[in-house]
């Protein structure tokens, strides 16, 4: 079914923009941390400050972050009431991403395998979509200008690593919540399902 106002407000709003200034603010400050107070320069590929690398890491710290973070977050918006979840039976041209990527709460006997199996889907479908494209856009700047690790410094890192995470937040917060939304991994919990919605009860 499509998604109601609601949802699309709690996806794209709360889960969307929410994340993009989120994220981006606290990757701009970890990056003024690192690189501000740094005596090694900094570089696109070598050690032992490489935007590459940061890039990269990045990436992943934050994709196993966003993924276990708003699993809980979202069921606790679903537990509440605040919004409810997404019911949809035809998985599509999407079978393996909606059948192995699917949201579990963390507790004493959860399915760790399951979790650890989408956490690493998860992440890897950020590296895909951001660290590769990022890394062959590293490689024609370079080849572009081959003097640019001389140029970089801490302040045009911390604009990059912000836009980054902000970028990050922005694309992949909202994917991580509909998993969570989804009507396969709301119906092992109980929730309050408000006005038209139905009952979905375990």
């Amino acid at each position: 079914m499509p998604l109601t106002t609601r949802q699309k407000l709690y996806v794209l709003g709360l889960q969307g923009v929410g994340p993009l200034v989120l994220d981006g603010a606290v990757n701009g400050l970890i990056a003024w941390g690192i690189y501000s107070t740094s005596n090694h320069p900094i570089s696109l590929w070598s050690m032992p400050l490489p935007l590459s690398g940061d890039l990269f890491v990045t990436t992943v710290v934050q994709s196993i972050l966003t993924w276990l973070l708003v699993g809980v977050f979202v069921r606790n918006d679903m537990r509440r009431g605040t919004v409810t979840p997404i019911f949809n039976k035809h998985a599509g041209n999407c079978n393996y991403l909606r059948s192995n990527m699917k949201q579990f709460p963390i507790s004493c006997g959860c399915p760790c395998a399951a979790i650890s199996k989408s956490v690493i889907i998860y992440t890897g479908l950020g590296i895909a979509i951001f660290v590769i494209p990022s890394f062959i856009a590293l490689a024609v700047i370079q080849m572009i200008d081959s003097g640019i690790s001389d140029k970089l410094d801490y302040v045009v890192i911390i604009y990059v690593k912000a836009l980054f995470g902000g970028l990050m937040g922005l694309l992949m917060t909202p994917i991580a919540a509909v998993c969570a939304l989804s009507a396969e991994t709301a119906g092992t919990r109980n929730f309050i399902v408000k006005d038209y919605e139905v009952w979905h009860l375990k």
